[in-house]
């Protein structure tokens, strides 16, 4: 099973399966950082737009998946909105293949492996 398929199976199996949400505030050329209110994000899953243009990320805002913090480069002006579209869940997938390889590490720590 590769690692995908697993930690798909394993979101199922306890219930985090990603959700999709969008977030959308006003700027005010004084603010730049911006919470999503729902995080962790899923890699890969979302796009931010400033007034309805897709802005790219490194060039226009970074973004801590972890917290949800989404930081633009540069400060939105007065009235242009900031919007964004993800998926959040309770564990990132990189939290997943932790999980899953220390619980390995413990079963090869216990002998439930043999060596071939």
């Amino acid at each position: 099973m590769i690692t995908s398929a697993l930690i798909n199976e394993c979101r199922r199996e306890y219930g985090d399966n990603p959700k999709t949400t969008r977030m959308s505030r006003q700027g005010n050329a004084s603010v730049n950082l911006f919470n999503l209110g729902k995080f962790p994000v899923i890699e890969g899953s979302y796009s931010v737009y400033i007034d309805s243009t897709l802005k790219t990320e490194t060039t226009h805002y970074t973004l801590d998946k972890d917290n949800g913090d989404l930081m633009m480069i540069a400060t939105p002006a007065v009235a242009e909105t900031v919007a964004a579209q993800y998926k959040y869940a309770y564990w990132r997938d990189t939290n997943w293949v932790e999980a899953i390889n220390q619980a390995i590490e413990n079963l090869n720590a216990r002998g439930f492996f043999r060596q071939v």
